[in-house]
């Protein structure tokens, strides 16, 4: 009988067990504070542009009013751009401090100045709307829009950054 009493409660007592968490995957590129510090911190090279979004109607919906931003191209950042698409891997927080962001305006342009020469990432949301199917009712999506750029010693590049 005591038997069956300790059994009943091992069978009882492993439904309780939990499973631990996996455990988050590691990026195979880590963030290199060396490679981010030896970032020159000013220059005199400008970067403009226009980010848009080119619907599959041939409508263009511009990035007007949103938040464009520049940041500098590492190994890390290199990894975290080229794998967005399949991962929606965000860039470590760390990067902040090394990213300029600027407003577009009406038209969708942008303008960086005093940047120093180097390689870069343009990145913005744009907006659109589709129909829901119900009156007067859309439903708005952002997509990302994002593009390499490479501006020389007191140079100006120009871009367009677009799906």
């Amino acid at each position: 009988m005591n038997i069956i009493a300790l059994l009943l409660l091992i069978v009882s007592l492993a439904g309780c067990a939990t499973t631990p968490a996996p455990a988050p995957v590691a990026s195979p590129v880590a963030f290199s504070a060396s490679e981010y510090a030896a970032l020159p911190k000013s220059g005199n090279s400008t970067i403009t542009g226009q980010a848009f979004l080119k619907k599959s109607n041939g409508d263009i919906k511009v990035a007007a009013g949103n938040e464009i931003r520049l940041n500098p191209v590492t190994s890390y950042s290199l990894y975290v751009y080229n794998s967005a698409a399949s991962s929606q891997q965000k860039l470590d927080p760390r990067c902040l401090q090394y990213r300029r962001t600027t407003i577009a305006d009406s038209n969708g342009r942008f303008r960086f100045k005093n940047i120093p020469a180097g390689d870069y990432f343009v990145s913005a949301a744009v907006k659109s709307s589709a129909a829901t199917g119900r009156q007067n009712a859309s439903d708005s999506r952002a997509s990302k829009v994002i593009k390499r750029v490479a501006v020389g010693s007191g140079g100006t590049a120009e871009v367009m950054v677009r799906e």
